[in-house]
C-alpha cells in the first residue's frame, strides 16, 4: 500500500513508511529508521520516506548478495 506516495508493504513487510516507525522497531529497522520515526512523531521537520526492514536487508544478502548491487 502506498501513502503519500510512499511505499509501504505494511505490517510484516520489508519496505515501511517512515511515519509509522519508533523507537520500538529499533531490531526491525534498525536505528536510523526507528529514530527518524520518532522524531517524526514529535513534530520535527523530517522528509518523507521509506525503509527496508531489517528481513529485507537477510533476504537480499542470502542469495550470496547478488541483488545488492541492483539496491
Amino acid at each position: 500500500m502506498q501513502q503519500h506516495g510512499i511505499p509501504d508493504d505494511g505490517p510484516g513487510g520489508l519496505v515501511l513508511d517512515l511515519r509509522r516507525l519508533n523507537a520500538g522497531m529499533l531490531a526491525l529497522v534498525g536505528g536510523k529508521a526507528a529514530n527518524l520515526g520518532e522524531l517524526m512523531s514529535a513534530g520535527l521537520p523530517v522528509p518523507d520516506g521509506f525503509c527496508l526492514t531489517t528481513e529485507a536487508y537477510r533476504e537480499a544478502v542470502s542469495d550470496g548478495g547478488a541483488v545488492l548491487p541492483v539496491l
